[in-house]
């Protein structure tokens, strides 16, 4: 399995430079329970080294929670990254995305969150790298 590092093309960063980049998470609902547990969007910050991305996201819902990501982009620009989350509620749940590192606009990633532990079900996901924006 390749997994893919989306934001080093986006901030035109060689492979051995380390560099940070944005992420837009955004989640539709929960499919089992979409009116309680409804769609959200969290920033997510990606280090870029070598070849390789990784991201970590702490936020509070559920007593707590973190997820962390780890991906890689091939040469073709094939992206696929996956990550990992839990909850101190004792909640658990994984990410896959895929999708094609894009040139001249932000990349988007799509995929799914699905829970592994706790609420039953699964969320359609996609991550935004966005690139950098001119100052106005």
């Amino acid at each position: 399995m390749k997994v893919f590092l989306v934001a080093a093309t986006l901030v035109c960063a060689g492979p051995a430079l380390a560099d940070s980049v944005h992420a837009k998470l955004i989640c539709g609902p929960n499919m089992s329970d979409p009116a309680r547990l409804r769609a959200f969007q969290s920033l997510v910050r990606f280090n870029i080294e070598a070849g390789k991305v990784d991201g970590t996201h702490n936020f509070t819902a559920d007593g707590g929670s973190t997820e962390t990501f780890t991906g890689l982009i091939s040469t073709d620009g094939k992206v696929l990254l996956s990550g990992r989350g839990e909850s101190k509620n004792g909640g658990a749940w994984t990410y896959e995305f895929t999708g094609k590192r894009a040139r001249n606009k932000d990349s988007v990633l799509v995929g799914t969150r699905t829970n592994t532990l706790g609420i039953v079900g699964h969320r359609d996901c996609s991550l935004r790298f966005m690139r950098d924006r001119p100052a106005i």
